[in-house]
């Protein structure tokens, strides 16, 4: 889990997400956990989900990965 003031770097693949909704990130930027879990609830903005995947488990698959093993 990240804390709400932790900052997230905005990957490449984070800011080229723009299919469906989006909060229009840039690449570089760095953007606080809390913020982008906001955009991520209350936008479903998937360069926030992007962002907050890598930043907790290093990739999209890998947090993917992860997350299925919780539910199981």
């Amino acid at each position: 889990a990240l804390p709400d003031d932790a900052l997230v770097p905005v990957s490449a693949r984070a800011a080229a997400e723009r299919s469906g909704s989006s909060i229009g990130l840039e690449r570089g930027e760095r953007w606080k956990a809390g913020d982008l879990l906001h955009a991520l609830l209350m936008h479903s903005a998937n360069d926030a989900a992007v962002a907050l995947a890598e930043a907790v488990a290093g990739s999209v698959e890998q947090f993917s990965l992860q997350m299925n093993a919780r539910a199981r």
